[in-house]
């Protein structure tokens, strides 16, 4: 698929340009929050970030239109996310679905359903606002007080602000790399 987007009415809507079909995800397929604050799109799944109740992932199976193939789960809190409140979501070169939340950043084991706290370098605040990982999948953290760069591996972490680099702003409120 190639269009995602998230409405209160459906909130995952899916769309595939070769076939020109739609489908999508409400309450009838498990979805209980319509507070959807992002959508992100990773192979095989998509999760939705949400205003009050963690992240919700949509595994779809072999055929994304027909749902009995597919499993709908909420995680929150009680597998280590930072904050129910998600501000925005990327999943990475490796499939692996990277969450920023206003406590915190964490990216989602899959396997495990488990999620691992992320340390941001000094000098950057706790609250996630953006996420776009780069074309050698390093991760750039937008925050509300400035850029964080975590290598692939997590090796390096450096803190970008007005203070120490050529940022107009310290307020990051969206990343894009042109991966292509």
């Amino acid at each position: 698929f190639s269009s995602y987007q998230a409405s209160p009415m459906r909130p995952l809507v899916m769309f595939d340009p070769l076939d020109s079909l739609w489908t999508y995800f409400d309450q009838t397929d498990g979805v209980v929050d319509s507070n959807v604050t992002c959508v992100a799109a990773g192979l095989g799944m998509a999760a939705l970030g949400t205003q009050n109740l963690g992240v919700m992932v949509v595994r779809y199976g072999a055929d994304p239109f027909n749902h009995n193939d597919d499993t709908l789960k909420y995680y929150s809190r009680s597998v280590r996310l930072p904050s129910a409140t998600v501000n925005t979501m990327a999943f990475d070169r490796d499939n692996r679905l990277w969450v920023g939340t206003p406590l915190g950043l964490a990216y989602f084991d899959a396997e495990n359903e488990f999620f691992y706290i992320v340390s941001l370098p000094e000098g950057v605040s706790s609250d996630v606002k953006a996420l776009a990982s780069d074309s050698r999948n390093n991760l750039w953290v937008g925050t509300a007080d400035g850029l964080a760069f975590i290598s692939a591996g997590q090796s390096q972490k450096i803190a970008f602000t007005t203070e120490n680099s050529e940022l107009v702003s310290n307020g990051i409120q969206s990343l894009f790399f042109d991966n292509s």
